[in-house]
């Protein structure tokens, strides 16, 4: 997620309290760790990650990776030759705040996943060391439209999370069984 305007903005790091209450008042679901694979694997731009190693978070890492990835961006426009103004699905750029199950294994955390590098291997596993207040210039928030079509069934993704077969198909860990959220609010 980023703030600004289309042609003015900075990508914004946030807790997974902050997204998860953005997630409800905006109708859309954070990931799980195979979504994120599967849309890595989708990706028209796959841009490969840039660690920053010092002042993970402060705003101003905020504001240099963000420049980091709008020059990948730019970079890989002109090899793709595409438009400046499109905006296609892109991978890579950071972690993402997950839905888990393992969120259960301890109170008050963040579950962390991702940062595909260009061999499609993630930089990051599913990880649940930080408390749900930290956050650094690497975390990102994906939203995710919180409805799907599952054949040609419009139907929410925290059902379709939460049965013991569609979860199949955003879910390698078997159901996700908090419907409601997976971050304290």
């Amino acid at each position: 997620l980023s703030i600004g305007s289309n042609t003015d903005y900075i990508r914004i790091p946030m807790t997974p309290i902050s997204a998860s209450k953005l997630a409800t008042a905006l109708h859309f679901v954070l990931p799980t760790a195979k979504m994120c694979d599967d849309i890595y694997q989708r990706a028209t731009f796959k841009l490969a990650p840039r660690p920053l190693t010092h002042d993970r978070e402060k705003m101003e890492s905020f504001r240099d990776h963000n420049d980091i990835i709008e020059e990948q961006f730019k970079t890989e426009q002109k090899l793709q030759s595409a438009p400046v103004s499109s905006h296609p699905l892109t991978a890579g750029i950071k972690k993402d705040i997950i839905y888990t199950n393992r969120l259960s294994e301890k109170p008050d955390i963040v579950a962390i996943y991702g940062w595909h590098q260009l061999s499609g291997i993630p930089i990051q596993p599913v990880t649940i060391v930080h408390k749900s207040t930290y956050v650094d210039y690497s975390h990102g928030v994906r939203p995710i439209k919180e409805t799907m079509l599952v054949d040609g069934k419009e139907m929410k993704v925290v059902d379709v999370l939460s049965d013991n077969i569609l979860c199949k198909l955003l879910s390698d860990e078997g159901p996700i069984t908090n419907k409601v959220s997976f971050y304290n609010q």
